[in-house]
């Protein structure tokens, strides 16, 4: 890129940022969309039953039939069909998940009812404690111990290093791990969802990625890295900083220790596969290869239905749809109920803040986009840009690909109205 305008540089490092998720005010975030070839909607929300739905350039087609499919005809009872469908699965892999329909309160000591609840699951309410149990519950469910013979004193033990390594920050910690950990599992595990394109060597790789994409994230960006000239982006050469810090740190931690090895038993071309996908997969968490991402996606989807049989002959296909889950599972959180997807938002501006004011004290120039965060309007018109220019596209082709998941698309449509609602009000 070194033929770009400084401006556009800064623009484009600013929209990698957005890894840190749900904040970007809407003139950037269109510009950011707009430098990507994004096709951006007007600036005003319509309401929920007139919002008309625009995904990314070469998308729209695909985006079209979600809304017009998926999303507009999904009725509530289709949904408890989907929900109540113990769907069979032709590669001996254990029966999936029949979400649980009724809110989950409260963990119950040795019920699984925390980690096959539905996307209703309140992880913020959970100690970090349960949050491990539920962890090594998800991995449970598909057996992976059993299948590649990983001990399961070590992946417990590797989960709780984690957890270990997850540092108390606002936003990034270990509370954000497992709700990426658990949408990524959701995404695999409905009716109609992803597993059913994948192997199971796949679906290992997809959580496996989840879990550790963020670990010892220092609560700020990449480009905080860059421009306060840390080790780690002399290191990494300025590139993808933190999403390389995260996968070495996880490989770090097997080879130093035989007990946390989740990968001991893997040999040759399995382990090579294993390593590579885990580390594309976690790379492509940095926000600076979204709109490539979802171009690609977006040619997939434009083909629904999928063939499924040409997906699982397909090793690309496979690994675009792996790199996909887990980012959109890292972005999630605009899709969850209002009342769960609130507080995300007010950590992310909390983290935003605390760089905000790292930057200041260390003299360097200050990221706008974090800026005024205490503001309520400046909060909410963040919120309003990021949906609107990355998870609205990401839930749309999720939902055709994906049909279990139709309902993230519909309540992100709902937060998007919402945080519209609050801007046009505190515009008066």
């Amino acid at each position: 890129m070194e033929w770009l305008p400084r401006k556009i540089i800064l623009l484009m490092v600013t929209a990698a940022f957005v890894a840190l998720n749900s904040s970007l005010s809407p003139s950037t975030a269109e510009m950011a969309g707009s430098s990507a070839g994004a096709h951006q909607q007007s600036s005003t929300t319509q309401p929920d039953e007139n919002f008309e739905i625009h995904s990314s350039a070469q998308q729209e087609t695909a985006a079209q039939r979600a809304v017009n499919g998926s999303y507009n005809d999904h009725s509530e009872q289709d949904e408890k069909n989907c929900r109540a469908e113990t769907a069979s699965d032709n590669r001996s892999r254990s029966t999936r998940i029949e979400p649980q329909s009724s809110e989950i309160n409260h963990i119950e000591e040795s019920s699984s009812a925390a980690w096959n609840s539905w996307w209703e699951f309140d992880i913020l309410q959970q100690s970090k404690e349960d949050l491990v149990d539920i962890i090594e519950q998800l991995f449970a469910h598909y057996k992976f111990c059993e299948k590649f013979d990983i001990p399961d004193t070590t992946l417990r033990n590797f989960i709780v290093a984690v957890q270990e390594h997850m540092p108390d920050n606002p936003y990034h910690n270990f509370h954000h791990v497992a709700s990426v950990v658990h949408f990524s599992f959701l995404t695999l595990s409905v009716c109609d969802g992803a597993d059913r394109y994948l192997t199971d060597r796949d679906v290992f790789i997809v959580l496996f990625s989840a879990l550790i994409h963020d670990l010892n994230h220092p609560g700020n960006d990449n480009a905080f890295e860059v421009k306060s000239q840390s080790q780690l982006a002399l290191k990494y050469n300025n590139v993808s900083v933190l999403e390389n810090y995260s996968i070495d740190s996880a490989f770090e931690l097997m080879d130093e220790d035989m007990a946390l090895n989740v990968f001991q038993n893997f040999v040759g071309d399995d382990l090579e596969y294993i390593k590579n996908s885990v580390r594309d997969a976690v790379l492509y968490t940095d926000m600076s290869k979204h709109f490539e991402l979802l171009n690609k996606v977006g040619h997939l989807a434009d083909k629904v239905p999928v063939n499924r049989t040409m997906i699982e002959e397909d090793e690309a296909a496979r690994q675009l749809l792996i790199k996909f889950i887990v980012h959109v599972s890292d972005i999630s959180n605009p899709g969850l109920p209002f009342e769960l997807h609130s507080p995300w938002s007010h950590r992310i501006s909390d983290e935003f803040s605390q760089q905000v004011n790292k930057e200041r004290q260390r003299g360097l120039e200050v990221t706008a986009m974090m800026d005024g965060m205490d503001n309520e309007f400046t909060k909410a018109s963040a919120q309003v840009g990021f949906i609107r220019t990355f998870a609205l596209p990401c839930f749309e082709i999720m939902a055709l690909l994906f049909p279990g998941t139709s309902s993230i698309l519909k309540d992100c449509v709902h937060n998007a109205n919402i945080w519209q609602g609050i801007v046009d009000h505190l515009s008066i």
